[in-house]
């Protein structure tokens, strides 16, 4: 019978996700535990779909018992990461199967904005006195100590009050915001865009607004 991993456990230093228990920045302990004593100290990695596979270096603390560590740091990719196993057991036995603990989901990614709408949409007239334009932002996860900044290319920066909406499918959360522009503003054209930063509840920071390229 070929020898199979009982479970693999994963013990973060830090809090995990509330919401979906995933596994921030942090040093993460593994325990692996076998189902019979083994030849030579197992293999034991993890897969990050569409990341660098995590070698993890075992040592043994029991006849089937074996423990090690690694890191999580930004540049590690987020989502879910598959254990690979592979063992052998006294009478040379190859074994792959993991019974618990076969998938650790990872969170090394900031929240981000998903959508950015504008009303007025582009290109906003600003020639029949103040024009209040209102923005809302769509984000893919919940945030903390978010901040919103619209930046005009000839005029001082415009940090912005934001009240929680109800967000879209697909959506996490949705915040909006109304604005005046200058009365000058426009007066020769000039750009708009939106500084955004927050951090999610593993203090992952998120800077990146997608699919929103400006507006004049």
């Amino acid at each position: 019978v070929a020898p199979y991993a009982l479970s693999v456990t994963y013990e973060s230093n830090k809090d995990l996700d509330s919401r979906t228990g995933a596994i921030g920045p942090s040093i993460v302990d593994v325990v692996l535990a076998v189902s019979e004593p083994l030849m030579t100290k197992p293999f034991l990695s993890l897969a990050p779909a569409g990341g660098t596979p995590i070698n993890i270096d075992l040592t043994q603390s029991n006849e089937t018992t074996y423990r090690g560590y690694f890191p999580i740091s930004s540049s590690t990719k987020s989502g879910t990461a598959y254990a690979l196993f592979s063992a052998r057991d006294l009478a040379g036995n190859r074994g792959t199967a993991i019974t618990s603990g076969s998938t650790v989901l990872i969170d090394s990614a900031g929240p981000k904005v998903t959508r950015l709408d504008l009303q007025p949409a582009t290109p906003i007239k600003n020639d029949g006195g103040p024009t209040q334009v209102t923005v809302t932002v769509g984000l893919d996860e919940p945030t903390e100590n978010m901040a919103l900044i619209a930046k005009l290319s000839a005029h001082p920066d415009i940090p912005l009050s934001l009240s929680p909406v109800t967000p879209e499918a697909g959506e996490v959360e949705a915040f909006r915001a109304t604005f005046e522009l200058p009365l000058d503003a426009g007066a020769t054209p000039e750009s708009l865009t939106f500084e955004y930063s927050a951090k999610d509840e593993l203090q992952n920071e998120g800077t990146q607004i997608l699919g929103f390229e400006g507006a004049q």
